[in-house]
């Protein structure tokens, strides 16, 4: 029979042969061969390669995101509290826990905040005594008799009772 119109498109090309045996030819045999399978199976994979890189993408980026925001949170806190302690503030604390690297340096932050706010209520005790032992001794200098003077090492005068204020004027 006659050979179809043999045309090359872009995913088919036509082999042809010629058939023989013992006898002679038998004719010729032409064979249509296709990519079109191949295509539709690497267009499929490609697609699929894209969308699953796609998807990656996404979701680096929102694990980017979220790590992101969650040490910009926890540092947040951190100059939040920070802030507070430069005011005076001493009992702020970040009550960070983590055992990362920000959760190392809030608990140490806070623990020096404790520390701070100890101190200063070890001062405002002392403070507070010292007050006191002054009123005492102004009491005790006052209901003495006797002219008293005090001076330091350069031998300025730094207290005197009325009894000598009296004698000197």
């Amino acid at each position: 029979s006659r050979l179809p119109e043999l045309s090359e498109r872009k995913q088919q090309h036509w082999e042809i042969r010629q058939v023989r045996n013992d006898s002679g030819s038998l004719g010729l045999l032409a064979i249509e061969f296709s990519n079109r399978k191949m295509s539709s199976v690497y267009t499929e994979a490609r697609d699929f390669g894209i969308t699953l890189a796609l998807a990656g993408m996404v979701i680096i980026a929102c694990v980017g995101v979220l790590v992101g925001f969650l040490l910009t949170r926890r540092l947040a806190i951190i100059t939040r509290t920070a802030e507070r302690v430069s005011r005076g503030d001493f009992s702020a604390r970040t009550d960070l826990h983590s055992q990362d690297e920000l959760g190392i340096l809030a608990r140490a932050f806070d623990a020096m905040t404790h520390s701070l706010q100890q101190n200063k209520e070890s001062l405002n005790q002392s403070l507070v005594a010292l007050k006191q032992r002054e009123q005492d001794l102004y009491i005790t200098l006052n209901s003495i008799g006797d002219a008293v003077i005090a001076t330091n090492n350069k031998g300025e005068i730094i207290r005197m009772n009325p009894a000598a204020e009296r004698l000197t004027g």
